[in-house]
């Protein structure tokens, strides 16, 4: 068997692809497994909503994003929303399905 960095290449890995590995579990054995079953047993976010891929996420006129760990922060220092305690307090303050208020430090919207 040739050594692995020999081998040619593959630019675009398909996710039915196989690789090698050691079986830690089963005294070392060489093993193949899916590049899928890998994404999977690692837990890999793929998708955003319905978006999958490259996500990219920018602010708009007045919007700063600002990231932290996983957390993403979305500031607006223009906007000044109303808070009401819920959709049931914003209703009957006369907002409508739609309009935007917040719950302390949470953005929601009226339903």
């Amino acid at each position: 068997m040739a050594i692995i960095y020999t081998y040619p290449l593959k630019s675009t890995p398909a996710l039915e692809d196989l690789i090698l590995i050691s079986d830690m579990s089963s005294k070392k054995l060489t093993k193949s497994a899916t590049i899928t079953s890998l994404k999977d047993t690692i837990d890999v976010v793929d998708s955003f909503n319905s978006l999958t891929g490259a996500v990219t996420i920018t602010g708009g006129t007045n919007v700063t994003l600002t990231t932290s760990g996983n957390n993403i922060e979305i500031n607006s220092p223009g906007i000044n929303l109303a808070e009401h305690a819920d959709n049931t307090a914003a209703l009957a303050a006369g907002l409508v399905a739609g309009d935007f208020y917040r719950t302390v430090d949470f953005l929601k919207v009226v339903h």
